[in-house]
């Protein structure tokens, strides 16, 4: 483990941030670091240079001025290649970012999806303000409200707006509209469209034995199964 290492896990741990963004703050300081150390040794030059400078005899003058020229040119270097590192870095973590907020907002709508309510929703005539929310499990009606109901309860304006055009927001059942619609209600009997709605309010009300007036029976039977 270097003490590079360490500043840029120090880092991360202090703000939370990725190795990669700690690592591109740190190539900063280090330019910083380099940059100055590059000023000071050109500032030393230049004194050397001064014809009235005696600290030393002119052979050990030129010898140390070379050596300093190529400190110099050397954290020059060191600048432009860590500044460039720097600068791709900081641009892959803007990418990073991006993605991350992308990946955030489709799993938000993911779990809008899957917190939305699970039933169809059904209508019983296209003019009318309102759906019928029927579990297919049961074959009974959940609730039965207006648009704006549905959308309070957690239900997506693309399932009322298909709900709309075909009569159901299922895939499945595409001709809701066409075929004259009918649902099987608790096996008892036939549920038509025309029905839906006021069957769904008596039966959410217990109404029931008035709902089960609304049906009609099987093909192979007499009446309506009403026990």
């Amino acid at each position: 483990m270097t003490v590079r290492q360490d500043l840029i896990d120090a880092y991360v741990e202090k703000w939370s941030c990725t190795p990669e963004y700690a690592e591109g703050m740190v190539r900063h300081v280090e330019v910083g670091y380099a940059e100055a150390e590059r000023q000071a040794r050109e500032q030393k030059m230049e004194e050397l240079r001064q014809p009235g400078h005696v600290a030393m005899n002119p052979a050990e003058r030129e010898g140390e001025i070379f050596h300093l020229t190529r400190a110099v040119q050397q954290y020059a270097s060191f600048v432009e290649i860590v500044s460039a590192t720097a600068t791709t870095g900081h641009e892959a973590w803007l990418e990073a970012c991006e993605a991350n907020e992308k990946l955030q907002k489709e799993n938000a709508a993911l779990r809008a999806k899957q917190t939305e309510p699970r039933w169809s929703l059904y209508k019983g005539s296209e003019g009318e303000d309102a759906y019928v929310a029927w579990s297919g499990t049961v074959e009974a009606p959940v609730m039965v409200g207006t648009r704006d109901e549905m959308l309070t309860e957690g239900y997506s304006t693309e399932r009322l707006d298909r709900a709309d055009i075909n009569g159901t927001s299922s895939h499945v059942e595409r001709d809701w509209w066409g075929k004259g619609g009918y649902l099987i209600a608790e096996q008892r009997g036939i549920l038509r469209r025309e029905h839906l709605v006021e069957y769904s309010r008596l039966h959410l009300a217990g109404d029931t034995q008035k709902a089960f007036d609304l049906l009609e029976p099987f093909e192979d039977e007499a009446e309506v199964r009403r026990d």
